[in-house]
């Protein structure tokens, strides 16, 4: 559920920062920042 609110709360480098500091996955990351896209086409 919260990967719903990824893209509405943090830009791509705060997405970023979440994955150097082992907080999120560089796959959840690709997966919150392609949905991103998505919802912004």
């Amino acid at each position: 559920m919260a990967e719903r609110y990824f893209p509405r709360l943090w830009d791509a480098s705060r997405i970023d920062q979440l994955v150097r500091a082992g907080r999120l996955t560089e796959e959840e990351a690709k997966k919150i920042l392609e949905g991103d896209k998505e919802e912004t086409e």
